[in-house]
């Protein structure tokens, strides 16, 4: 998983472009340990908000924590596992969440909106389209949609299953330029870095692979639900439909300013001292302790030996220049050009390490090359599937090697009673290739499969399509 420091630089100097954007915030971000608000930390999460909003930005707030309100609220110290109990909770966690964000955000004079969701808001197509004009239209009107699951009504059959999967699907709703998930932890690591001391912080993933889906571990908190597991799904979701994904530690001061281009300074790394190291020393990468400093001049001369992504946040410029090349990275220590003239405006603190390690903000997952549009998004990841479909080998590589549609031919097997017009899924030798909407209710399928398109008219009659499932209606598996 070795990463180009300089590809890291410059693809997270590119999140400062980002005008759409949807944060999630988890409840142990939200919660202290006894499960009350941590009233400290949703105030500076609300000021960064409002700042972004401030620079003509759109933002919206998925948020965790309404259970766990409950819980503080009523002092019960674990989760229960009855879905009414869970529900009593979010229904009393609930009010105090939204009348908390109501103050914050007046106190910048920032109207918000709050948005209850279920599953079969985003999986009926017709709702989802609905979800989605009313979540634009809310940024609209200038207020921030906070974004919540309705645990008061759902249970476990018609439940999304996690906030971190419901912020990846409403940035596939909305369209977002960027995902950012605020956890209790780093980023994704080599390993659980609360219980191996060699566990490394990973920068940037470029591909969601199945050895970064093995380094998910267990949820961390008792107030909630998800955990590494989740997140990697969520990027997953993300990428995939074009949109990138930031994991950053939402604990820590100031936890959002990479948006506006900013170098992690040293004040707002965790712990400075042996008895609690810094994630970057966790990862073997700083010493124990308050790392050297050394001070630059914005002054483009000073600065002439950065990176482009890095030159152009410390001198303040709009956007980034964009280049393919890998820009050369600063050596440590550097001396600075003679002639830095007086009157530079303007200084910045940067570690010698940390100037060559902008991901320390946590890890960023890169969208993919060729993204699946909005509709084939919402097949692959927001619908609720009726049946399956088992294909042969050479359906499987129709599909996903040269984009053909599903031909009864093709399928070796159905499972589930399903009507015409259901999401299907697609699977070979058991594993998920693709989703699509049926052209057959499941009784006439299993009549044609295996069965050549010339067919089809003479056991069903006439008029019937040749795919099972349209190419046009067939949405990748990624």
């Amino acid at each position: 998983m070795d990463i180009d420091k300089g590809k890291e630089i410059q693809e997270w100097g590119k999140l400062k472009e980002a005008s759409r954007i949807v944060i999630k915030v988890g409840t142990s971000t939200l919660t202290h340990q006894t499960g009350n608000l941590n009233l400290m930390r949703m105030e500076s999460l609300v000021r960064q908000l409002a700042d972004l909003k401030n620079q003509g930005r759109q933002v919206l707030l998925v948020t965790s924590a309404a259970i766990g309100a409950g819980m503080g609220r009523l002092n019960i110290g674990e989760k229960p596992p009855e879905i009414a109990k869970r529900q009593a909770l979010a229904a009393v966690g609930q009010g105090i969440l939204m009348q908390t964000y109501e103050k914050l955000f007046s106190e910048y004079g920032v109207a918000v909106a709050q948005v209850l969701l279920t599953k079969d808001d985003v999986a009926d197509r017709r709702r989802y389209l609905n979800a989605r004009s009313t979540l634009w239209q809310i940024m609209e009107y200038g207020a921030v949609p906070v974004i919540n699951e309705n645990d008061t009504v759902t249970f476990d059959e018609i439940k999304v299953g996690d906030n971190d999967t419901l912020a990846a699907m409403v940035a596939g709703l909305v369209d977002a330029d960027l995902l950012v998930l605020l956890s209790d932890i780093d980023g994704l690591y080599t390993a659980d870095p609360r219980k191996d001391e060699t566990a490394r912080l990973i920068p940037m993933v470029e591909e969601i692979t199945p050895a970064v889906e093995a380094l998910a571990g267990d949820p961390g908190s008792k107030f909630g639900s998800g955990g590494m597991a989740t997140k990697i799904a969520a990027a997953r979701i993300a990428v995939t439909q074009g949109i990138p994904m930031a994991l950053v530690n939402g604990s820590r001061k100031n936890c959002l300013q990479f948006l506006n281009g900013a170098e992690l300074s040293l004040p707002e790394i965790k712990g400075h001292s042996p008895a609690e190291p810094s994630g970057l020393e966790k990862a073997g990468m700083a010493p124990a302790g308050k790392l050297p400093e050394i001070t630059m001049g914005l002054a483009e001369s000073a600065a002439s030996n950065l990176p482009p992504a890095m030159r152009a946040g410390l001198s303040g410029a709009e956007n980034p220049p964009k280049t393919t090349e890998k820009p050369p990275l600063p050596a440590e220590n550097s001396p600075l050009p003679a002639d830095v003239p007086p009157e530079a405006n303007a200084t910045v603190r940067i570690s010698p390490i940390l100037s060559n390690a902008a991901w320390a903000w946590g890890t960023l997952f890169l969208p993919k090359a060729h993204p699946l549009g909005s509709r084939k998004g919402w097949l692959a990841f927001s619908t609720r599937c009726a049946g399956s479909l088992q294909v042969d080998l050479g359906a499987a590589q129709a599909i996903l090697e040269r984009g053909k549609s599903l031909l009864p031919s093709g399928i070796t097997g159905v499972l589930g009673e399903f009507g015409r017009g259901s999401v299907l899924e697609a699977t070979f030798e058991g594993r998920i290739i693709a989703r699509g909407i049926s052209n057959y209710d499941s009784e006439d399928l299993i009549r044609i499969i295996g069965k050549k398109s010339r067919e089809i008219d003479g056991i069903l009659g006439p008029g019937h399509e040749q795919e099972a499932i349209h190419r046009d209606n067939l949405s990748l598996w990624s």
